[in-house]
């Protein structure tokens, strides 16, 4: 997926969710798609 966003070859996803279970939280993080220039 990092490969897709920097070569802007396809469509990658977008968002992740990370979880952890020692704590029992989670985060989510949104890749925005980068621009050719």
């Amino acid at each position: 997926e990092v490969i897709k966003s920097i070569s802007c070859k396809g469509d990658p996803i977008k968002n992740f969710f990370y979880f952890d279970a020692a704590d029992g939280k989670g985060a989510m993080e949104d890749i925005p798609q980068l621009l050719k220039t």
